[in-house]
């Protein structure tokens, strides 16, 4: 048998009565079982001559002498008495033994006249102490002992090496404490019949459960009791060292158990409904969500979050899913608590289904299950942890009691399921005072009854899947066809739509009365398994020509009509888009130099032809009008293009992060800064110039090649960088400020990862975009310089890569990226903004006003991480600023205004309050309640 490292303290073996070890007798620790196989080396008379002297090799040091005592069994025995606490040189009491390659039982007696314990540490009290080999490996751990009281202090070690010296010294010991009947005696290791035990034990309980103890089982009842006391009478005559054998007949007490569990249902096999004896390979853990419905299911298994847990709360426990693998076929689920006590609600499912495919019925579960405790850095098992997991299935409770000997208790329990509703089985942990953990390992669940049942119904849920989804495709496909009928906007194939419904419409209207649906939606159960399937193999497929397959023309009939008629009628859609995205560019207000004039005319012309095609397009003239529409497309898109060249705006502010810090000297400090096409960047002394080695105290530009060249990585601690317009450029009342920038987000596990400000002269916040980790995503939020916050009204979710750490090559990708354009209109009084995100699309929100403060114009960029940017790895880059004038029509002016049009299709009255239908000559007339004059 393998030799192996043992650890643990030796169980108490024996009674205080016999002491001694005998060849064959048997040692449990918690690690193994043992058995001694030779006689004790150890001199117990302490002569000199034999290896007891003092640390110096000589007799026994005046401190320590022999005297004849009341042994542990009331017996005298001679033992070694300290005269006093001596720590003076000399003074220790040693003995040393060349030992072999093997392992080896430890025990000693220790009898103190007052309440004490023994030290392992070099100059403490009562310091007693096994050493192992050159380096001298502590053996023993510190023990307690009683007052006036026998203490036994035991230990294991194996030797790997050949003459392999063994020492015990004892120093410092208080005056009066005794050491005697030391032994050292050689063991192998057994096989451990404490988990013959476990398993025997939990094999009567099921013979215990009158669910299996039936009169049809009686045969198989009296083999599983026979193989019960076999094994038995083998541990009885000490008969049962051998693992193999051992192995042996406890696989044929299972097989008489199977059998057993047979003899009651036929179908109640090891063939299990679920076992989880499969790999982990892809099983990833499980998200902490209150809904169960939600959670993440992979390869048949599931995590549970607790029910009651706040989301994103501190306070309350965390709980992670961690898959791996003992061995190649002993897959481990390990369960992790970690935090306060607030996990009544916690859980693992071993296995879920709400589809309902599991019939109604009684049902089988087992588990075999290990509690431990997280001590130090690391997950150490600590047998003495008692707590209870309860099933979630039925409520079935057991209790995971002290394991010795055998890591996993076999649990098992018995319930009914109504057939209906949520099927989950699993183990919930009641609570525990700190950091714990449980493993499961081979679970399963068996059905009392037909497993065709199951089966029968599995199959069934699964045709009508099937078939539902191939009706839903039938239906969208049959609803786009009629939309496209119908709009107006796509002329060309009217009548190739047409023949398709009359055609494909039969088959549909076949299936709809057939009554395999009710009026609901729902499974009317008229249909058996094979029709359903039928009807639904084709969806998705390639189609022969020559096969029968109504089922799926059905689908792909109104499917190629539609896309048919697309395609046919793409000059008009890509007209009109390009129509949209002109008009975009025409009344983006920071196009306002550009010539608009001829492009207004180049959108017209274009909307002419449109407007012109779609009301006299019949599909005889169907080429002839592609050209004209696809030539007026190529005419806005080059006249677009002109237009935006002529529109050109330089920015105030342009940085990309593609050059180096310069330095900057201040009063003999050196500072940094970073200087663009236009404008530069102020990092004052928090900045790091070295592309290789990333610092997370200061700005860094990237580190290495690649991907992070030229952006620009966040400080911490609220270290800014400060972007100041020159004089110049600062905003006035009829001007734009437009600012836009990237930014990329890694795992940000920080409150408040990243902060842009915007500031007026007197360094006060005018606005203020902050993002905050809240639920995973991340809000934009406005809070006018600490003033009552009414909020940017936009919400924009950033790609965030969550708790995992990932390389920055992973962080700063496409997908990742978040574009910002904040737009602050002084004419118009307004704050606007708009986000891009490679995940989550455009999200823009509704103007919102500029707050009122001294001064709100903007002189001054600032931004910063707030917290430390270690693991959060927080990227910024292409910051641009324009400026120009704005379109908006500004302030209402006070007094009598003056309109060009009369009356602008609003009520217009005279001076003396008689309404008129319009104005019939020039003069001041009264519109919405003020004079105006009206040309």
């Amino acid at each position: 048998m393998k030799k192996r490292l043992l650890t643990m303290a030796l169980a108490a073996v024996f009674g205080l009565g016999a002491y001694a070890y005998s060849v064959d007798d048997y040692i449990e620790t918690n690690d193994a079982r043992l058995k001694v196989t030779g006689e004790n080396i150890v001199n117990n008379e302490y002569n000199a001559t034999d290896y007891w002297s003092n640390e110096n090799g000589g007799p026994l040091a005046a401190n320590w002498k022999t005297v004849v005592v009341a042994g542990p069994d009331g017996d005298n025995v001679t033992a070694l008495q300290s005269q006093s606490a001596s720590n003076d040189e000399g003074s220790a009491l040693t003995a040393s033994w060349q030992l072999q390659n093997g392992i080896y039982a430890i025990s000693f007696w220790v009898y103190s006249p007052a309440a004490a314990s023994t030290s392992i540490t070099v100059g403490g009290n009562n310091y007693v102490s096994f050493n192992s080999g050159e380096e001298a490996r502590q053996i023993n751990a510190a023990v307690t002992l009683a007052e006036a009281q026998w203490t036994q202090i035991t230990d294991t070690v194996v030797v790997t090496g050949e003459n392999e010296i063994l020492q015990f010294k004892a120093t410092g010991v208080q005056e009066g404490v005794c050491l005697t009947n030391f032994e050292i005696v050689s063991v192998d290791e057994v096989y451990d019949i404490r988990i013959a035990q476990r398993r025997m034990a939990y094999v009567q309980q099921l013979l215990d459960d009158p669910n299996f103890n039936t009169e049809a089982a009686t045969t198989q009842r009296a083999n599983v009791v026979k193989m019960i006391q076999a094994i038995e009478t083998r541990i009885a005559g000490g008969q049962l060292d051998d693992e193999t054998q051992a192995q042996s007949l406890l696989d044929r007490l299972n097989q008489a158990l199977v059998q057993y569990m047979d003899a009651t249902s036929s179908d109640l096999t090891d063939e299990s409904i679920f076992k989880f004896s499969t790999g982990f390979e892809n099983l990833n853990s499980g998200l902490n969500r209150k809904d169960i419905k939600h959670q993440q299911v992979i390869g048949g298994f599931m995590f549970e979050g607790n029910e009651d847990q706040t989301a994103g709360s501190e306070t309350n426990w965390q709980h992670r899913g961690i898959a791996s693998k003992t061995a190649n076929d002993n897959p481990v689920l390990t369960f992790a608590i970690a935090g306060s006590t607030q996990n009544t609600g916690s859980g693992a499912l071993f296995f879920y289904d709400n589809t309902e495919k599991m019939v109604k019925g009684k049902y089988f579960i087992s588990a075999e299950v290990c509690n431990a405790k997280l001590k130090g850095n690391g997950w150490d098992p600590d047998y003495t942890l008692e707590r209870k997991m309860i099933s979630n299935f039925n409520g079935v409770t057991d209790t995971v009691a002290t394991i010795s000997g055998e890591e996993y208790v076999r649990i098992y329990g018995i319930g009914e399921y109504s057939g209906t509703g949520d099927f989950k089985v699993g183990f919930r942990w009641q609570g525990t005072d700190g950091p714990a953990r449980f493993d499961i390992q081979k679970a399963e669940i068996r059905f009392f009854g037909s497993k065709s049942a199951i089966t029968d119904k599995a199959l069934r849920v699964s045709a009508w899947n099937n078939f539902k989804a191939q009706w839903n495709a039938s239906t969208n496909n049959r609803n786009a066809l009629l939309e496209t009928l119908a709009d107006a906007s796509l002329p060309w194939a009217k009548d190739s739509l047409q023949r398709a419904q009359t055609k494909y419409d039969v088959e549909y209207n076949k299936i709809l009365n057939a009554g395999w649906i009710d009026a609901d939606g729902n499974d009317a159960l008229v249909a058996d398994i094979d029709t359903l399937n039928n009807w639904a193999k084709y969806q998705g497929g390639e189609h022969a020509d020559n096969e029968a397959a109504a089922t799926y023309t059905v689908v792909r009939g109104y499917q190629y009509a539609v896309n048919y008629a697309k395609k046919k009628n793409e000059p008009f859609t890509n007209l009109v888009d390009a129509i949209k995205a002109a008009t975009t560019a025409f009344n983006d207000d920071m196009n306002v130099n550009g010539d608009k004039t001829t492009f207004q005319a180049a959108i017209s012309t274009a909307q002419g032809v449109y407007d012109d095609k779609l009301a006299t397009t019949t599909d005889d003239k169907f080429e002839a009008d592609s050209i004209a529409l696809d030539e007026a497309r190529k005419a806005l898109v080059a006249a677009q293009e002109a237009f935006l060249k002529s529109a050109e705006l330089t920015p105030i502010v342009d940085i990309d992060f593609s050059n180096d810090f310069e330095t900057v000297d201040i009063e003999g400090e050196t500072n940094y800064v970073i200087k663009g096409a236009q404008g530069e960047m102020f990092f004052g002394t928090n900045a790091n110039p070295d592309r290789t080695t990333p610092t997370n105290q200061a700005f860094t530009i990237g580190h290495g090649e690649g991907v992070l060249d030229g952006i620009l990585r966040m400080a911490n601690n609220n270290q800014a960088a400060t972007v100041t317009f020159a004089e110049a450029d600062v905003p006035t009342d009829n001007d734009v400020l437009r600012i836009k920038f990237d930014y990329w987000g890694g795992k940000l596990n920080n409150s408040k990862p990243f902060l842009f400000n915007l500031l007026n002269a007197a360094d006060e916040k005018v606005a203020c975009i902050e993002w905050t980790v809240q639920s995973w995503t991340f809000t934009a939020v406005n809070d006018f310089n600490n003033a009552e916050n009414t909020g940017l009204d936009w919400i924009g979710k950033v790609s965030w890569l969550g708790e995992q750490t990932l390389t920055n090559d992973q962080i700063c990708v496409d997908k990742n990226k978040t574009s910002v354009d904040l737009i602050i209109d002084y004419k118009a009084q307004t704050l606007q903004g708009s986000m891009v995100n490679g995940t989550n699309g455009t999200s823009e929100g509704q103007p919102v006003a500029i707050p009122e403060i001294a001064d709100n114009k903007i002189v001054k960029i600032s931004f910063a991480a707030t917290g430390n940017n270690d693991a959060r790895r927080s990227w910024f880059d292409n910051l641009l600023v324009y400026k120009y004038p704005s379109q908006a029509a500004g302030p209402v002016d006070t007094g009598i205004a003056t309109l060009v049009t009369k009356g602008a299709g609003n009520a217009v009255y005279t001076l003396s309050g008689l309404r008129v239908k319009s104005a019939v000559k020039p003069g001041l007339y009264i519109v919405n309640g003020r004079k105006v004059v009206i040309k």
